[in-house]
């Protein structure tokens, strides 16, 4: 119940107010941190309830009769979820975790608030030092462009590699779907 609580307050509520409360909020009440360390605990709580609530999801997308199945069998729950429900999942796991990383890139943009300094920040210096406002932030959006279209490549050669995988091991043989018909 707590960690259900965490996830929907930090899922329900703007990353910049989050990132505002842990920066500004933590010091007055005697936590002391970072620039650098604000901004990679907000982000990482951020991201962590979004992955969380992709791996639950995709856990829940598992039809229940695969795990009544593995425990009727005999297989402990521990390896029923290793050996039945993680490898159905990963097919509905990967899309979600793509758009979460994808989103985690896009997110860390709005570290810059806090002077952090990273791609946009650097292109608002930019724009302060040559009022080149096109050139600073058409930069800016090509590397993000391409550092996203690389998680996308990424995650979607995964998305292959596990497809094969998942559909290689639950291949019949023509003889085993003759036998199987005839019961």
């Amino acid at each position: 119940m707590p960690a259900r609580m965490l996830v929907e307050l930090l899922r329900n509520t703007p990353f910049l107010i989050q990132l505002f409360l842990i920066y500004y909020a933590l010091p007055s009440l005697g936590v002391s941190l970072s620039v650098a360390t604000a901004a990679l605990l907000s982000l990482s709580l951020f991201a962590g309830t979004y992955f969380a609530e992709s791996i639950r999801g995709a856990i829940s997308s598992v039809p229940r009769g695969q795990m009544d199945s593995a425990r009727a069998v005999g297989m402990s729950y521990a390896l029923a979820m290793r050996r039945i429900i993680f490898p159905q999942m990963l097919g509905y796991l990967l899309p979600a975790l793509t758009n979460n990383m994808i989103g985690i890139v896009k997110f860390s943009s709005i570290l810059s608030i806090i002077t952090l300094p990273e791609v946009t920040m650097a292109s608002q210096i930019v724009l302060g030092e040559t009022f080149s406002v096109t050139e600073a932030f058409t930069v800016t959006a090509l590397l993000y462009w391409s550092l996203t279209t690389a998680i996308t490549m990424g995650m979607s050669r995964l998305e292959r590699r596990t497809a094969t995988h998942r559909l290689g091991a639950i291949t019949i043989s023509p003889a085993q779907l003759i036998v199987f018909n005839h019961k």
